[in-house]
């Protein structure tokens, strides 16, 4: 006779066989349902159920390796460094980073750097058709994203919102743990995290001239570069582990006080 709650995290649970059994225990059996974000609460509702937020945190060691990282700058080395972590697909918006460092080649100071969640055999296969620009390098999957981080002067988020949508965006909130500008995509989790010219810009990735425009203009502008940094800086230690476990005592002694909550 205890309550039962469910964390959820997923939205494309496949087959739909599958997600409709999963779905319907919940529906019987939960007590309360805890979301990542209300995107996700609204891509996957499950009727007649209280429900809540609860965002996703930092780990608390790299939350303190950002802490004790540089300060941000836009240029170290005299370089832009242009940073993307996403898997080798092209819903991921792979395709679009390409394109995007095709465009950027007449900037000369200007690097980009894709850590791909692959191996460097999947790296080859992916990339075996394609012709990779000068100004692209990319590193096969890390157990240490901070190195990369630690170098970035923006970080992408190029989703195609019509084939992938975050439910959260943990890289994002990644980046801007390190004060680090972003660009991801106008929908889905990233629009609860980011506001729109403030700790970077919302832009889908099938605009390629609007994305090019952004892009160039933190490229170009120092002093926008540093204002994003501090907001984005901001904005991530309102994700920290002690924001977390006091959300989730709040969710947990209500449920037990009273048997569900809103």
């Amino acid at each position: 006779r205890r309550p039962v709650l469910y964390h959820l995290h997923e939205v494309s649970i496949t087959p739909a066989p599958l997600r409709w059994f999963l779905v319907a225990i919940a529906r019987l059996t939960a007590k309360q349902l805890i979301y990542v974000s209300d995107f996700h609460r609204k891509c996957l509702p499950i009727k007649q159920i209280p429900s809540c937020i609860l965002y996703n945190t930092l780990d608390s060691e790299f939350a303190q390796q950002a802490l004790n990282a540089l300060p941000y700058q836009p240029r170290r080395a005299g370089s832009f460094r242009i940073l993307m972590l996403a898997s080798l697909r092209d819903y991921k918006g792979v395709p679009e980073l390409l394109a995007l460092a095709q465009q950027l080649l007449p900037y000369p100071d200007v690097t980009l750097h894709l850590v791909a969640n692959d191996d460097a055999l999947a790296i080859e296969r992916y990339f075996a058709d394609k012709t990779l620009p000068t100004n692209l390098t990319v590193y096969p999957r890390t157990n240490n994203p901070a190195q990369h981080y630690a170098q970035a002067s923006l970080v992408l988020n190029l989703s195609r919102p019509d084939q992938w949508q975050e439910t959260f965006g943990l890289t994002l909130l990644e980046a801007m743990a390190y004060g680090i500008p972003v660009v991801a995509p106008p929908i889905g989790g990233p629009v609860e995290l980011i506001s729109d010219g403030c700790q970077g810009f919302l832009v889908d990735c099938r605009d390629h001239q609007l994305l090019l425009q952004r892009v160039k203009q933190l490229i170009e502008d120092h002093a926008l570069c540093m204002r994003m940094s501090a907001a984005a800086r901001a904005q991530a230690a309102q994700f920290s582990a002690a924001a977390y476990a006091t959300t989730l005592h709040a969710i947990l002694t209500t449920v037990r006080s009273t048997g569900s909550t809103h």
